[in-house]
């Protein structure tokens, strides 16, 4: 079954399909067409299938999304997982960074400690984002 392919027979006009309903609904159900692809202005516009291959075809396609969300989930659960040791080195990274308060002094005498370094980005990313036509 190629969906996406048209023979020279499977083409209609939808003049024609006024005219001859009857005979290509027949054809298609005798199988001696796949589909009828109705064509407007020279284009394909819709197709008409009998109901049993569009049976088919969903349920085709919802058990391929059915596996393929399985699979992504699969996949994220795979990625995600962090070796004990992974953990236990990245403590100790973090333990060598030796981020405990300290003093910054400048020529002016103004004292600054991380701390307020942090406190001051944690006020910025508090600010509500302005929409962009406001100005």
């Amino acid at each position: 079954m190629n969906l996406l392919q048209y023979k020279s027979n499977e083409m209609i006009s939808s003049t024609e399909l006024i005219r001859k309903s009857k005979s290509i609904f027949n054809k298609i159900q005798k199988k001696e067409i796949e589909k009828a692809v109705i064509l407007r202005d020279g284009k394909p516009q819709f197709m008409l299938l009998d109901f049993e291959t569009y049976e088919k075809l969903m349920t085709e396609y919802l058990s391929f999304k059915e596996n393929k969300e399985k699979i992504k989930k699969e996949e994220v659960l795979e990625n995600t997982e962090i070796a004990e040791e992974d953990i236990q080195k990245a403590f100790d990274e973090i333990e060598k960074l030796n981020l405990e308060p300290r003093t910054v002094s400048s020529t002016k005498n103004i004292e600054i400690t991380v701390d307020d370094i942090i406190e001051e980005e944690i006020k910025n990313e508090e600010e509500p984002l302005k929409e962009f036509w406001e100005k």
